[in-house]
């Protein structure tokens, strides 16, 4: 209960106290109250600002579809804030902005990759935010402020479901979204999927000296890179010569299977022209690191075996 004086509709005394009576007279002649709720919702709208215009098919129904996707979006913010901040702590502690290469763990974590590669779902994600770039669009350093998280999560809905969702005008790309969020986003076990951690300085530092490689092997070739690319890398790091006889062929596709997709089969996996990218290169590395570190701990350095960019550009 509120005790006190009241003078003119407003309580006497008390700094900063509503005009109870500007607001009722405002009620009277508009016909509502501003709420806190109202506020809000505002305020969270403002800030992520979304382009989807090259999703809707007819533009008559982009302010519709608008307001369908943002709220979807209100009704989880809290539960995509969440998982944001959780992924730029994987590599950043401080800095609070999501990098892509955690951006492209969220996509392994969440499934999403299940339903599309890896170098599509960097393509989608290129295009959400129009990165025109190949090495900006591709790079593990880029940055992601929270609202080009959520623009790029739309345009993996979409291209996903957009098979799945009937095309009713005003509300096609909410349900996009809504199916994403609901099959694979919001499931999420954040306990689960904490993981490799990118931001310590030693794994920094392997991402930047991989990053450099898979770029120069990259512009050597005319096409995407490939597994193929990846077991050539493997053999001029001497890693298939025998010197390390728990790392063989059949460990190594084991390896790029668990990688790159969990439900491949062998046969799959040994079709070598399949298309990668850096995350996966990167991972299949780490996981033949891995095998040769559990079967003789002191007998491989990944940082030696990878040698500078100079000698690959040179090899």
């Amino acid at each position: 209960n509120i005790a006190g004086n009241f003078e003119n509709d407003s309580i006497v005394g008390r700094p900063g106290s509503p005009d109870v009576g500007k607001m009722m007279r405002s009620a009277i002649v508009t016909g509502r109250v501003s709420s806190p709720l109202q506020n809000a919702t505002k305020k969270n709208q403002s800030s992520f600002q979304l382009d989807i215009k090259s999703l809707i098919s007819d533009e008559i129904f982009h302010d519709e579809e608008l307001q369908q996707v943002h709220n979807v979006l209100l009704r989880h913010i809290s539960d995509l804030r969440k998982i944001y901040n959780h992924y730029c702590k994987l590599a950043d502690q401080e800095s609070g902005i999501l990098a892509r290469m955690e951006f492209w763990k969220f996509v392994k974590d969440t499934k999403i990759y299940l339903k599309l590669s890896m170098p599509l779902a960097d393509s989608v994600i290129s295009d959400s935010l129009e990165l025109e770039c190949e090495t900006e669009g591709e790079s593990p350093f880029t940055k992601f402020l929270f609202r080009e998280f959520l623009q790029a999560v739309v345009f993996l809905a979409v291209y996903i479901y957009q098979d799945q969702v009937t095309r009713e005008n005003g509300s096609f790309v909410s349900k996009c979204l809504s199916g994403l969020l609901h099959d694979h986003v919001l499931p999420l076990d954040l306990d689960a999927n904490t993981g490799y951690s990118h931001s310590h300085p030693t794994n920094k530092q392997y991402i930047e000296r991989c990053w450099k490689i898979y770029l120069i092997l990259s512009k050597r070739s005319s096409h995407q890179f490939t597994i193929r690319d990846t077991l050539f890398v493997l053999k001029d790091l001497k890693l298939l010569s025998g010197s390390y006889p728990h790392l063989d062929v059949n460990s190594v596709i084991n390896n790029i299977m668990l990688t790159i997709n969990e439900n491949m089969q062998v046969d799959e996996a040994l079709y070598l022209d399949i298309p990668i990218n850096f995350y996966d290169f990167f991972n299949i590395l780490c996981g033949c690191a891995l095998v040769i570190k559990h079967s003789s701990p002191n007998a491989y350095n990944l940082h030696s075996q990878l040698g500078t960019e100079t000698d690959i550009s040179n090899g």
